[in-house]
C-alpha cells in the first residue's frame, strides 16, 4: 500500500518507469501531482485500488488500466484528463468507477455494461457524447450510485415501454441530461435516497405514482432536485425526513398543502419561480433545521409569519 493522499504540497510528475512492484493500493488524492498518468502503471498487475482524484493530471487515461483485471476501484475524478474512455476487459472485477469532472470526450463505452459487479458509476461533467440506451443499466444489478449529470452532448433514451429493474439504486443524478419526460423507471425503486433531475426539459404534471412514492414508499429519501424544468400541476409534498427539497423554476400551481408541515427536518426549501399562491405556512418558522427558505417569484399573499424572526435556524429568507 502506498498512500500519499492529502499532501497538497506534493507536486511534479510521476515517474514513467519502475511501476512493477506488487502494489495493491495506490492513493495520491488531493495532491498537486501533474502531467500524464504513466502508461507503465499497467505493470501493477496486483493493483486493486487506484485513487488519483483531485490532482492536476492531464493527458489520456492510460489504456493499460483497462487490462488490470484485479482492479476493484478507479477514482480519477476532478483532474484535466482528455481523450476517450477505453473499453474494459470483460473479466474486470471493477466495483467503483469515478471519472467525473474531466475533459473526456467520445462515446459512452458499452463495455461498462459488462461490469457486473459495478456499485458506483460517476461520469458527470465529462463531455461524453453519442446515444445511450438507459435500459442497458439494468444489467448492473448491484448499481447503488449513478451520476451522469452535465453531459449535454449525450443523448439518453428512456424507453417508456421497457421494464427497468435496478433493485439497489439509491443515488441517482441526471441533471442536464436532455430528459424531456418524467422517467418511469423510478417507479419500481424501493430505497431511493437522493434524486437530481434538475436542468432538463421535463414537461407536464408530476405523475401520481411519484406523489405516492414520496408519501408512502421512499422512507430514506433526503434530497430531491426537480428545479429548472417545465413541471405543472400541484406541488409535490416533501416527505418527513427529507433535508433538501428543490423544485424552483417550474410552472407549479396551487396552495401550499398542509401536509408540508410534516417535513420538519428540511435544511433547504426552494420553491422559487413557480405560480404558487395562498399564504405562507406558519409551520415553516418552526422547522428546527431550516437554513434557507426561497419562495420568491410566486403569487403568495397574506402576512409574513411572525415566528420567522426567532427560535429557528433560518439564515436566508427570500420572499
Amino acid at each position: 500500500i502506498l498512500s500519499l493522499s492529502g499532501n497538497e504540497d506534493l507536486r511534479g510528475e510521476l515517474p514513467k518507469s519502475n511501476w512493477s512492484t506488487p502494489l495493491s493500493h495506490l492513493g495520491l488524492a488531493y495532491t498537486a501531482f501533474s502531467g500524464n498518468i504513466p502508461d507503465s502503471i499497467g505493470h501493477l498487475k496486483s493493483l486493486n485500488i487506484l485513487v488519483l482524484k483531485n490532482c492536476n493530471f492531464d493527458g489520456l487515461v492510460p489504456s493499460s488500466l483497462f487490462n488490470l483485471t484485479q482492479l476493484s476501484s478507479i477514482d480519477l475524478g476532478n483532474n484535466h484528463l482528455t481523450g476517450s474512455i477505453g473499453e474494459f476487459s470483460s473479466s474486470y472485477s471493477l466495483e467503483y468507477l469515478i471519472l467525473s469532472n474531466n475533459k473526456l470526450r467520445g462515446n459512452f463505452p458499452n463495455s461498462i455494461f459488462e461490469l457486473q459487479n459495478l456499485i458506483t458509476l460517476s461520469l458527470s461533467s465529462t463531455d461524453l457524447s453519442g446515444h445511450l440506451d438507459f435500459h442497458q443499466f439494468t444489467k448492473l444489478k448491484n448499481l447503488y450510485y449513478l451520476d451522469l449529470s452535465y453531459n449535454s452532448l449525450l443523448s439518453i433514451n428512456f424507453d417508456s415501454t421497457a421494464d427497468y429493474i435496478l433493485p439497489n439504486l439509491q443515488f441517482l443524478y441526471l441533471s442536464s441530461c436532455n430528459i424531456n419526460s418524467f422517467p418511469k423507471f423510478l417507479a419500481p425503486l424501493q430505497n431511493l435516497a437522493q434524486l437530481d433531475l434538475s436542468h432538463n426539459n421535463i414537461r407536464g404534471s408530476i405523475p401520481q405514482w411519484f406523489h405516492e412514492k414520496l408519501l408512502h414508499s421512499w422512507k430514506n429519501i433526503a434530497f430531491i432536485d426537480l428545479s429548472f424544468n417545465k413541471l405543472q400541476g400541484d406541488l409535490p409534498i416533501p416527505p418527513n425526513g427529507i433535508e433538501y427539497f428543490l423544485v424552483s423554476n417550474n410552472e407549479l400551481t396551487g396552495n401550499f398543502p398542509s401536509a408540508m408541515c410534516n417535513a420538519s427536518s428540511l435544511n433547504i426549501l426552494n420553491l422559487a419561480h413557480n405560480n404558487l399562491t395562498g399564504p405562507i405556512p406558519q409551520c415553516l418558522g418552526t422547522f428546527p433545521s431550516l437554513l434557507a427558505l426561497d419562495l420568491q417569484m410566486n403569487n403568495l399573499y397574506g402576512n409574513i409569519p411572525a415566528n420567522f424572526s426567532k427560535g429557528n435556524a433560518l439564515e436566508t429568507i427570500k420572499l
